[in-house]
């Protein structure tokens, strides 16, 4: 079974990313599948990947954590998880990285052989907040982690 992948879609307007508030949520993840090549390809989130011994490759945005400023959603989330880690225990839920759409862009040439599955829904999206919004790739970022 592969993990399931959460995380959001976020963009920023502001002149400066690092700023605090700068991102905002545009789409939870959590509701597609975007488990399988890609997302170990991309982000290293895979069982094969995590056990480290069945790595084939180092992946391109693996292991990041989490932006130092991500938007009020991810924070949120982030505040359900620590709760449910204090009541459950911790290790279902991990991962966390992140990438801006410039890297995800440049590593979909490379990766074109493999399976992009639902993460096209994204690519798609992201296409259009990009032609009807005029984000620019490095205004574009992908949060992400697993979940067993």
């Amino acid at each position: 079974m592969p993990f399931w992948i959460q995380g959001w879609i976020e963009v920023c307007s502001h002149e400066d990313t690092t700023d605090e508030y700068a991102w905002m949520s545009v789409l939870n993840l959590g509701s597609l599948d975007l488990g399988g090549e890609f997302s170990e390809y991309m982000f290293g989130l895979s069982k094969r990947y995590v056990s480290e011994d069945e790595r084939a490759y180092k992946a391109v945005a693996a292991n990041r954590d989490l932006p130092s400023n991500p938007s009020k959603c991810v924070r949120e989330e982030m505040i359900e998880i620590k709760e449910h880690e204090l009541k459950y225990g911790s290790g279902e839920i991990g991962g966390y990285t992140y990438a801006y759409w410039a890297e995800i862009k440049s590593t979909l040439s490379l990766a074109k052989d493999i399976d992009h599955s639902e993460w096209n829904v994204v690519f798609s999206l992201v296409d259009c907040l990009q032609k009807y919004r005029g984000y620019a790739d490095d205004k574009i970022r992908l949060i992400v982690w697993w979940n067993w």
